[in-house]
């Protein structure tokens, strides 16, 4: 039976002139003559080989068995790209901008690498085993999840496609009976064994999180916590009984995993219940203050303090409040923004800031960042340059 996928990636020549070759001998010899004294540059040309192959049309075997001998490079050269990125104030500087887009460009056409094999499986029926059509789709989405936590990581969102393609890609797993079969990724540290299964939980977890509104720093060890807290959660296709913390999905709108809401959801084959009452309890039980003397950090989880932890505690029992997009000018020097994406789009266009926010030098302007969980902060200056200004809302937003 053919599926049809939807799964964004861009299309392949098989005209292409100049084409990358994926034979074994030739890509070995290829990785080895990168320039790696300069190791910028031996990163830009890594992804530039890498996205053209992914643009040219190969044979599906030929294409994994390549993927595969690139994947150690591949991580290598992100982990060595990584240290720009830590400990950075925000906005970016220039370079870490620059790491941070060509990290997600390398994280995607990975990603692109394995979801190219798996349309031709499923579209044009090609064969392959369920072992290596398995190894694929967790690659996908791995990498995926890659992108999104590195993102959150600078208070930023995944793009549009995300839920779209990790929906389709669990979607396919469940077609062809895949979804708890475990496999091997020695590039993860912290599961190199899992199951698809395991990994849709955890981005489900990582959904209901708002992981991309916690301070630097924080989104990451989040991202660690949830991926060990896998074994408390459970993920089915019909609505647990008696569950306090119950959530769901629907693989077919392709959006963000939600708390049940009051009423009642529309019963569909497509819908899917993430059972949280065992992480729940156990973060309610790590966050209560501790009897007869005992040490409080024995009950914590492990990589998160306590007040981190009463913070995903709420995250993931708060129902979501309807809000919406609005500037709303008083006497022309007043503006709110709704949401942490949008506070993020003010930060990183301070030019714009300065040179839009009305007042005169012997007035005081006020502009007022709502956070996403409505708390409210309050930022005021007089005559700020550009860049003083910038640097004063980013400070502010840093302290969400």
């Amino acid at each position: 039976m053919l599926l049809d996928t939807h799964i964004s990636m861009p299309s392949q020549d098989p005209l292409a002139e100049n084409k990358f070759s994926l034979l074994p001998r030739e890509l070995r010899k290829w990785l080895k003559n990168l320039p790696y004294v300069d190791q910028d540059l031996a990163v830009q040309q890594f992804y530039d080989g890498l996205k053209r192959s992914n643009r040219q049309e190969h044979a599906d075997k030929q294409r994994l068995s390549a993927i595969e001998i690139m994947r150690p490079a591949a991580h290598e050269f992100l982990k060595s790209q990584r240290k720009y990125l830590l400990s950075q104030p925000f906005p970016l500087s220039k370079k870490a901008t620059e790491v941070l887009k060509l990290q997600q460009n390398i994280l995607n056409e990975l990603a692109v690498a394995y979801k190219i094999i798996i349309q031709e499986t499923v579209n044009r029926d090609s064969h392959l085993s369920n072992k290596k059509l398995v190894t694929c789709v967790h690659h996908a989405m791995y990498y995926q999840l890659e992108q999104y936590v590195t993102l959150a990581q600078v208070y930023s969102e995944p793009p549009q496609s995300f839920w779209q393609d990790l929906c389709q890609l669990y979607g396919i797993a469940e077609h062809f009976e895949l979804t708890g079969l475990q496999t091997k990724n020695e590039i993860d540290p912290v599961s190199p064994k899992s199951s698809l299964e395991n990994l849709f939980t955890h981005a489900c977890l990582l959904s209901l999180s708002n992981l991309h509104t916690y301070g630097h720093g924080e989104a990451g060890k989040i991202a660690t916590y949830l991926s060990r807290a896998r074994q408390f959660v459970a993920l089915t296709d019909s609505l647990p009984s008696g569950c306090e913390y119950t959530y769901y999905i629907n693989l077919s709108l392709r959006k963000p995993v939600r708390l049940m809401p009051d009423e009642e959801i529309p019963i569909s084959s497509k819908n899917r219940y993430i059972d949280a009452t065992a992480l729940i309890n156990e973060l309610k039980e790590s966050t209560t203050p501790a009897l007869n003397n005992e040490n409080e950090s024995n009950y914590l989880p492990i990589d998160l303090s306590k007040s981190l932890a009463k913070r995903l505690l709420k995250k993931l029992t708060s129902k979501p409040i309807r809000s919406s997009k609005r500037a709303i000018p008083t006497k022309g020097r007043l503006h709110v923004v709704m949401g942490m994406r949008d506070a993020i789009d003010i930060l990183q266009s301070s030019h714009i800031i300065a040179k839009d926010i009305p007042g005169s030098e012997d007035k005081k302007t006020n502009l007022e960042l709502m956070p996403i969980d409505n708390s409210r902060i309050s930022v005021s200056y007089t005559h700020l340059r550009a860049h003083d200004t910038a640097m004063n809302i980013s400070y502010y937003v840093l302290c969400l």
